[in-house]
């Protein structure tokens, strides 16, 4: 039994999900340690504690070469996505000139016609901090649409864990602008969030609160 303990006990550990990664210095008496917390989705929680020194010099330069390479990372990161929309959007192009010649559909109508009816449901969306009742249906045509304040707006799905809402800016009025509209990514659980604002807070946060059948709604 003591033998399969130790084989088990690995997979459970590189099987939790880091949630909270915290680093901050302290001061014990004339030397600084620099504190790190990592927490873990299954409640597990690790806290390190390294002596840096007394020399104020060894603090500043601790704290400067932990920050770095996460604002390295963070910009890599950006780049990544900044730069991929352009080819994002010539495949969505590509992809529906090539469906149009062949079969005479276009990509978006095909997504919602074939995974449409697994977005169909009560959801909660997060606007700037407030929570709103909204849902997503089908209507008698076919068409698929999200309903905020009994106003429908067109929704494209891209994939099962990317869709964009047209003409949306947050409230029940749809934009004058017919080309405004806000992308939403799924994370692990299953909860889409768009873009962040200038201070780095995520705008909108989409969640399901319950499945609907898929019976239509008008």
């Amino acid at each position: 039994m003591r033998a399969i303990l130790l084989i088990l006990l690995p997979c459970a550990v590189f099987g939790q999900t880091l949630t909270v990664d915290t680093s901050y210095i302290i001061r014990k008496d004339s030397t600084f340690f620099q504190v790190k917390i990592l927490e873990y989705d299954n409640g597990r929680k690790v806290t390190e504690e390294t002596p840096i020194g007394s020399d104020t010099a060894a603090v500043a330069n601790a704290i400067i070469s932990d920050a770095y390479p996460q604002f390295q990372a963070y910009a890599a990161g950006a780049n990544r996505v900044l730069t991929s929309y352009l080819p994002m959007r010539q495949l969505l192009n590509g992809v529906n000139t090539s469906l149009l010649e062949t079969t005479g559909v276009n990509y978006l109508n095909t997504m919602a016609a074939t995974i449409g009816d697994e977005f169909v449901g009560t959801y909660q969306m997060r606007v700037n901090g407030v929570w709103t009742d909204a849902e997503i249906v089908r209507l008698n045509n076919g068409a698929l649409r999200y309903r905020q304040g009994g106003t429908n707006f067109v929704i494209a799905i891209l994939s099962r864990n990317w869709f964009r809402l047209i003409r949306y800016d947050g409230t029940s009025t749809p934009t004058t602008d017919p080309a405004t509209f806000v992308d939403f990514f799924a994370d692990d659980r299953g909860i889409f969030v768009s873009n962040t604002d200038g201070r780095g807070i995520i705008r909108f946060t989409f969640r399901k609160v319950n499945v609907r059948t898929s019976q239509l709604n008008r």
